[in-house]
């Protein structure tokens, strides 16, 4: 079952996410299959725990990387070397997640409605911002300074500047 399907900002490949974390590659000029890999069997390599679901972000500006998460951990799959290069393992819940357009930091939203600023540098928790009342819904990011929460639950939107590490 096809579940998700996303196209690098270069246009040469296409990822598709399949019903138990079976991620496909394609070349899109020719439109045929590079290869498929299990992320449950690959992340656990890793030490990653990827259970029944994972969900698509986008890809990296370079169309190298695309960013992938479950509910426990957040991961960039390397498209050239079939491997992890970066992730980040949360003790709760991720409810969503989406990376700076420079892909120096990752957004990740908590069961609780808080949302962590991680380095994809170092995995350091740069900031943990604070105002919802329940789970996060949608995260989008102005560049690395502003970042937009939207939660379904509380019926809000709440913006921060990420410079003054405080909601606007």
């Amino acid at each position: 079952i096809l579940e998700d399907c996303r196209i690098d900002p270069t246009g040469r490949h296409i990822a598709t996410m399949h019903d138990k974390c079976s991620l496909r590659v394609w070349d899109a000029n020719e439109g045929t299959e590079l290869y498929r890999v299990s992320l449950t069997k690959e992340c656990a390599r890793y030490g990653l725990t990827v259970f029944w679901t994972c969900d698509m972000g986008p890809f990296s500006p370079s169309g190298k990387y695309v960013l992938l998460g479950d509910a426990t951990s957040i991961f960039v799959w390397n498209l050239e070397n079939r491997e992890v290069d970066w992730s980040w393992k949360s003790d709760s819940r991720i409810t969503s997640f989406a990376p700076s357009a420079d892909w120096s930091l990752c957004a990740i939203a908590i069961e609780s409605g808080s949302v962590k600023i991680v380095s994809m540098k170092d995995s350091s928790v740069v900031a943990t911002l604070r105002g919802h009342e329940s789970e996060v819904d949608e995260l989008d990011w102005h560049g690395t300074d502003f970042l937009a929460s939207a939660c379904d639950g509380d019926r809000t939107v709440r913006v921060w500047d990420l410079r003054q590490r405080k909601e606007v």
